[in-house]
């Protein structure tokens, strides 16, 4: 084999020493917990974490759709109003 070149099979050994592939067992690790316990503590606990998260998203949401609808709202106001003196008009338009 030649040096430098990869055979692509170190992702499919573990080595302590190297981060990425500790982070891959943990990774496989936290997926297989929840089906391997026979309580229902993890499956519960992933489910709540899911939920927060989605909650949290869908009130961001919820805030950036109020604040467009109040810019919506001053818009219009804004484009029902006349300018109450014939001159401000003349300045605005050239």
């Amino acid at each position: 084999m030649m040096m430098g070149h990869d055979t692509g099979l170190q992702e499919n050994y573990y080595d302590y020493n190297q981060p990425e592939s500790v982070f891959r067992a943990l990774t496989e690790y936290i997926k297989a917990t929840s089906l391997l316990t026979v309580n229902d503590e993890e499956r519960l606990k992933a489910r709540l974490t899911f939920t927060e998260l989605e909650n949290t998203e869908l009130r961001e949401q919820l805030r950036w759709i109020e604040e467009a609808k109040k810019i919506l709202e001053e818009l219009k106001d804004n484009k029902n109003q006349k300018p109450s003196d014939p001159l401000s008009q003349e300045q605005i338009d050239p």
